[in-house]
C-alpha cells in the first residue's frame, strides 16, 4: 500500500514534470453544430491561450460564413479565409492580444462569439487561458450517433454513480484540495451526453481518460469503500489520476 507520505511525494514530483513536459492534449476538437446552434445542450465553452491562435472550421457544414459577431473585441481579433458572404467563407482564425481599452466596453472573464451562415447562427463562449494550449482548432461535425452509443446511458450513470461514491467517501472533497473535479465531471457528462467525441471533452474541461476510468470503476462497485486501508487507497488511485490529467492547466469558467 502507498503511504499518504509516498503519495504526496509521488504527486509533487509528477506536479514538477509535469510543468516541464506538458501533458499533449488534443490538437482538433469536434463539436456538433446542433450544440453550437444552442439546439442541443449547453453553448460550447473554448479558450484562448497567449501566443496561440484557435481556429474554427465549418467546412464540414457546407456552410458559409455571412457575420461574425465579438462582444468583446478588447482581448480577441478575429480573420476570415475569405470575404464574408462568399462561398469560400469556412475558416474563423480568433487571436488573443494584449487587452485594449474601449470607452464605455465593459469586459468579463469570458466574451461571445457569434456566427452567422447562410443556413445557421453558431454561438461560443470564449474564455482566457494560461499556459500551455490544450487545442488549437475546432470543427463543426455532425455526430454521427453510433459511434456515441457506448457513452450514453448506462456508461453515464457509471461515471455519475462513481462521481457520488467518491464524494460520499470523502475522495473528492475541500479537505483534499480536488473539488473542481465535481464541475468538470459533470460538464464532461453533459457535453458527451450532448454527443460531443469522448476525447475531445475530456480536452476541454481539462481530465484525463485515466480518471474517468477510475470513476467508472469506483461506480460498478456495490459495497462501501469501509476500511481505512481501502479508503487510503482508493485516494491516492484517484489523486493521481487527477494530477496526470492536467496539473498545470486550470480551466475558469
Amino acid at each position: 500500500m502507498m503511504t499518504k507520505q509516498l503519495c504526496s511525494s509521488l504527486i509533487s514530483l509528477i506536479l514538477a514534470v509535469s510543468l516541464v513536459h506538458p501533458v499533449w492534449a488534443k490538437d482538433i476538437l469536434t463539436i456538433p453544430p446542433a450544440m453550437a446552434s444552442g439546439e442541443q445542450g449547453r453553448l460550447p465553452r473554448l479558450q484562448l491561450w497567449p501566443g496561440s491562435g484557435l481556429n474554427i472550421s465549418l467546412d464540414q457544414t457546407g456552410e458559409y460564413i455571412k457575420k461574425i459577431i465579438l462582444d468583446d473585441p478588447s482581448r480577441i481579433t478575429f480573420d476570415v479565409n475569405a470575404p464574408l458572404n462568399s462561398p469560400d467563407a469556412q475558416y474563423i482564425h480568433l487571436r488573443r492580444i494584449n487587452q485594449l481599452n474601449f470607452k464605455n466596453l465593459p469586459t468579463a472573464s469570458t466574451t461571445l462569439l457569434t456566427v452567422i451562415t447562410n443556413k445557421n447562427r453558431y454561438q461560443f463562449i470564449l474564455g482566457y487561458g494560461e499556459g500551455q494550449p490544450q487545442y488549437y482548432g475546432v470543427t463543426l461535425v455532425k455526430a454521427n450517433e453510433n459511434v456515441f452509443l457506448s457513452y450514453n446511458g448506462e456508461w453515464l450513470d457509471k461515471i455519475n454513480a462513481g462521481l457520488r461514491k467518491a464524494i460520499d467517501e470523502n475522495l473528492i472533497s475541500a479537505e483534499q484540495g480536488n473539488l473542481v473535479l465535481v464541475e468538470r465531471v459533470n460538464r464532461l457528462l453533459t457535453l458527451v451526453a450532448d454527443g460531443t467525441p469522448l476525447n475531445d471533452a475530456l480536452a476541454m474541461v481539462g481530465l484525463s481518460r485515466q480518471f474517468i476510468d477510475r470513476l467508472e470503476h469506483i461506480g460498478t462497485k456495490t459495497q462501501p469503500l469501509k476500511s481505512e486501508e481501502t479508503q487510503e487507497e482508493n485516494l491516492d488511485d484517484l489523486m493521481l489520476e487527477w494530477f496526470f490529467s492536467r496539473p498545470n492547466q486550470i480551466l475558469t469558467d
